[in-house]
């Protein structure tokens, strides 16, 4: 199913069947991971494996967008650097946004734990990636009319969100 959607969606990607196991084996763990313990998994194809909802495709696809970003810009030599009081930053409710999801992590960990209920940490990497799918919809990362160090802090919030959404996916 994941092989089909792949070759709808993007019919030249190289190591399509690799990819598609990869998709596939990641949506329904998500799925079973973003389900409260205490109430029935429904299990359905078709919202499993949809790349815009609250699915583990969804997730791996901001993942690698985030990661495509990071790349493009180490080939134009751009490094992430720590955001830091950037006007730029701080005039976008949608970086603003992201920062403070990003700040939720330890309060997602915390209460999986205490409750024992991984499906925390699950809607905390919806979230997440709802955000920076905003952030990335509103603010143009690599601008060439951007300075270096906004480019930079921009970057930075990439980065920090790709570390974060990886950590949270393991």
């Amino acid at each position: 199913k994941a092989l089909e959607i792949i070759n709808q969606k993007n019919p030249n990607l190289t190591n399509k069947e690799k990819t598609a196991e990869i998709v596939g084996v990641g949506a329904v763990i998500f799925n079973d991971l973003s389900t409260d313990r205490t109430k029935d998994v429904e299990f359905d194809w078709a919202r499993v494996l949809d790349f815009e909802g609250d699915t583990g495709p969804y997730l791996q696809y901001s993942y690698a967008r985030a990661s495509s970003i990071l790349r493009q810009a180490r080939e134009q030599n751009l490094l992430p650097k720590a955001p830091h009081n950037s006007d730029a930053l701080s005039h976008s409710e949608a970086a603003l946004s992201l920062m403070k999801q990003l700040g939720r992590l330890p309060l997602a960990v915390e209460g999986a734990q205490r409750l024992n209920k991984p499906s925390l940490i699950a809607n905390y990497a919806i979230d997440l990636a709802k955000a920076f799918n905003s952030f990335y919809r509103q603010v143009r990362v690599l601008d060439p009319a951007a300075s270096k160090e906004e480019t930079a802090e921009k970057l930075g919030l990439v980065s920090a969100f790709r570390q974060v959404l990886g950590n949270t996916l393991s």
